[in-house]
């Protein structure tokens, strides 16, 4: 596996020198200083508001992995503002926030990282007060490549806002950015376009660098929805104490690298009781539950959900019953305790545990771009599987005793033929279940979505 170091390093860039630019005038008075401690280093980064209270960098500087590392604290977020009633130019002034990293990815970034993580080099730190008048940049994802602009604190303009316009381009095996890098410092600095509308949208985060070549995350639509998500369950949460309304003393810029250091477990206070443990399915490091809150949704039973649509390996244990669990791309482990419950493990290979309740999964099979395999583990009466993407016709096979070891069981293969392959297996289970009437299965269409599905019951 390719691993390019996680500090950016500085290169020239082909569209000439970057310039200096104002940070009181929108929207470079939406990019910010970070600076913040991990382990006995303290370094200075990029990021970029999202809201007025959360900032968007990337996750190495929210997170270091490494003996006597870990999640970055005493975080300093710096940006530049207008005197009050005075715009003169000679009038700008430096704000001060304290943060605290909410939401990031326990990824391996030490010494160096990978392409494959480099895709989840992203995070958010939550401000201890919403910036006054805070400018904002929205998320836009999927841009194809091009020009824009990439807008950052290097260590070699002593203090001043960069903003070099380069091309970029969209790596084919992953969902990263090659371009050029502007220096250190500039780590989690905002990739950013002018949209249609003549307003400023951004596209991507610097990540890492080699000598000759930057590399940003690109923002997809999974990764906007996810960031909407943290965000969103941030504003959701009530303070265990008030804020502090104090700025934070000015800190000097640190000439040391980029790279972030982390030094705790998640700093967000969880309830005494939370609905679900998650772990890093990597790592096996614990991540503090802060999107979880109560189901509002229409099916009766559900208690509280918890919605994690991302790229990142979890394990999802329920410590309560009636859950709604909704994981992305990533290969997911969800194992489920009582009650009612329902559980979408997303596009990856899962395995998917029933608990003594009545339960409900989906597993997707529409548009894999790689052999999937999902196992559905104590599956019982009265529990459900839809698997989304099969129509009458589809090529599919069911064969008992497949699977993995010591899971076995009726499974079911569809694709091929030179595509990749999905496929779903019953631990437990045969076809026998099948000609007993034991185990149903029937065809459908949910014209919501326009998608086809096979629905598995157990009576």
């Amino acid at each position: 596996m390719p691993t390019i170091p996680d500090i950016t390093t500085p290169t020239s860039s082909p569209n000439g020198p970057a310039q200096a630019v104002d940070p009181t005038v929108y929207p470079y008075n939406s990019v910010v200083r970070i600076t913040g401690t991990v382990g006995t280093g303290r370094y200075q980064s990029t990021g970029v508001l999202i809201s007025p209270d959360e900032v968007l960098t990337a996750d190495h500087v929210s997170y270091k992995s490494g003996d006597g590392n870990g999640v970055a604290t005493a975080i300093n977020v710096e940006l530049t503002t207008h005197a009050p009633g005075d715009t003169s130019a000679n009038a700008s002034q430096s704000a001060y926030y304290n943060g605290t990293v909410t939401h990031y990815f326990p990824i391996i970034d030490d010494p160096s990282i990978t392409f494959d993580d480099l895709q989840t080099d992203y995070s958010i730190i939550h401000l201890s007060k919403p910036v006054v008048g805070g400018a904002v940049m929205r998320l836009s994802p999927d841009f194809a490549g091009g020009t824009v602009h990439v807008t950052g604190f290097p260590a070699s303009a002593s203090g001043a806002m960069i903003d070099d316009v380069q091309s970029v381009s969209t790596d084919p095996a992953y969902t990263i950015y090659e371009g050029s890098a502007i220096g250190t410092g500039s780590s989690g600095a905002p990739v950013w376009i002018t949209g249609p509308d003549n307003t400023p949208n951004l596209v991507g985060i610097v990540s890492s660098a080699t000598a000759d070549t930057a590399y940003d995350v690109k923002l997809t639509g999974d990764k906007a929805a996810q960031i909407k998500a943290w965000v969103a369950a941030d504003d959701d949460l009530s303070s265990a104490s008030p804020s502090s309304t104090s700025p934070l003393p000015p800190t000097p810029s640190a000439t040391t690298p980029v790279a972030a250091t982390p030094a705790a477990p998640s700093v967000v206070t969880s309830p005494a009781n939370p609905p679900v443990t998650i772990r890093d399915g990597k790592t096996g490091q614990v991540i503090a539950d802060t999107l979880s809150k109560a189901y509002t949704g229409p099916v009766q039973g559900l208690l509280h959900e918890f919605i994690d649509i991302t790229q990142q390996n979890l394990i999802v244990a329920a410590n309560l019953p009636g859950l709604f669990i909704h994981t992305g791309s990533g290969d997911d482990a969800i194992a489920l305790n009582s009650g009612t419950n329902v559980v979408d493990g997303g596009a990856g290979s899962n395995f998917l545990t029933a608990g003594t309740g009545a339960d409900t999964f989906f597993v997707d099979a529409r548009n894999a771009v790689a052999d999937v395999w999902s196992t559905l583990s104590k599956f019982r009466s009265g529990d459900a599987a839809t698997v989304w993407g099969l129509a009458p016709g589809a090529a599919m096979q069911w064969v008992d005793g497949a699977g993995a070891a010591g899971f076995t069981g009726l499974t079911l293969h569809t694709g091929g033929a030179g595509g990749p392959t999905a496929s779903v297996t019953l631990a437990g289970l045969t076809r026998a279940d099948m000609a007993s009437g034991k185990l149903s299965a029937a065809f459908g269409h949910d014209a919501a979505s326009g998608s086809d599905y096979l629905y598995i019951h157990e009576a």
